[in-house]
């Protein structure tokens, strides 16, 4: 697991590791009968480290939640993978006629190469394909899988998403993704919306936090996209 953050470059993702000295170390807490915090108490994660034995921050969870976007929207059948495949930076081509400007143009304009996704798409669309019925969602390959559906037009709709939530002692804690679907040739951007949510008390139900801000966001693309 260390290999993968090293990889990914999340250098603030830690094994919980209680003897090691790591800065900015959260406290976490727990509401006790009467609706005061206490303490949390003590817990050794080294007997399970997959299933919360991780410390990070909310950059470091959004950074790994746009790199499985990127994976998924990264298709290997269309996207041919080689030193000749790349994208254009800036569409500034046309002369200005002062050379230390065109230079910045040219600059500008060089070609960046397409690199793929840290997962093969496959096997982003397989972990995110429903598997078993979970409440109202059903569940993929570790992530909660929200299919989409809409009942009639003008009736609400629910995008599709997915998302992978924890609980711990004293903390609690969601990654949620709202892939966007791409019609046109992939940019080498992840298309879409990461919402990460970390606080240090337990027993909290994030989920439909972290959906309102995602669907703001949404709104906020629309409207943009719109003004332009």
């Amino acid at each position: 697991m260390t290999n993968l953050f090293k990889q990914l470059g999340m250098k603030n993702t830690y094994i919980d590791d209680n003897d090691v000295l790591i800065y900015h170390r959260s406290r976490n807490y727990i509401k006790a009968k009467n609706g005061y915090l206490i303490n949390a108490p003590y817990v050794n994660n080294s007997y399970k480290l997959a299933g919360g034995g991780f410390l990070s921050t909310v950059g470091d969870l959004l950074h790994f939640g746009n790199a499985m976007l990127y994976s998924l929207q990264f298709k290997m059948t269309t996207q041919k993978v080689s030193q000749s495949h790349f994208i254009e930076t800036s569409a500034c081509n046309e002369s200005t006629g002062d050379k230390n400007t065109d230079s910045l143009n040219d600059r500008m304009s060089r070609k960046k190469q397409i690199l793929p996704g840290y997962l093969n798409s496959k096997t982003v669309e397989a972990m995110w394909s429903p598997i078993a019925d979970y409440k109202e969602s059903k569940y993929g390959m570790g992530w909660a899988v929200f299919p989409g559906s809409q009942d009639c037009q003008y009736c609400e709709e629910n995008k599709y998403c997915v998302y992978h939530s924890g609980g711990a002692i004293g903390a609690s804690s969601i990654l949620l993704i709202l892939p966007k679907e791409c019609h046109n040739e992939f940019s080498g951007v992840p298309k879409g919306i990461v919402v990460s949510i970390l606080t240090n008390l337990q027993s909290i139900n994030l989920y439909k936090t972290a959906l309102t801000i995602a669907n703001i966001f949404e709104h906020q693309q629309l409207t943009m996209h719109n003004n332009q």
